[in-house]
């Protein structure tokens, strides 16, 4: 767009300038999109311990729990035992 004569022919620079609107904002798209599946694993993660308290009944702390001893410990010196 910034060639020489690009715009002589106001109809043609017309046409090529709205295609690239078009294609900015589907850059932009595509790019908010990329950004927000990057927070999918932490989610999935989060769906998962759901599904998992779900099924055995046991809440997501407890399994956090059962795979880091120190954290009950960390809890019961909390509340002041």
């Amino acid at each position: 767009m910034q060639r020489p004569g690009f715009w002589d022919d106001q109809e043609a620079a017309a046409r090529t300038s709205a295609a690239h609107a078009r294609a900015q904002r589907k850059l932009k798209t595509f790019r908010d999109l990329e950004s927000e599946a990057a927070d999918l694993p932490p989610v999935q993660q989060e769906r998962s311990d759901h599904l998992h308290q779900l099924r055995l009944g046991e809440p997501v702390e407890q399994k956090e729990q059962q795979q880091d001893p120190n954290a009950v410990l960390a809890k019961v010196r909390a509340k002041g035992f």
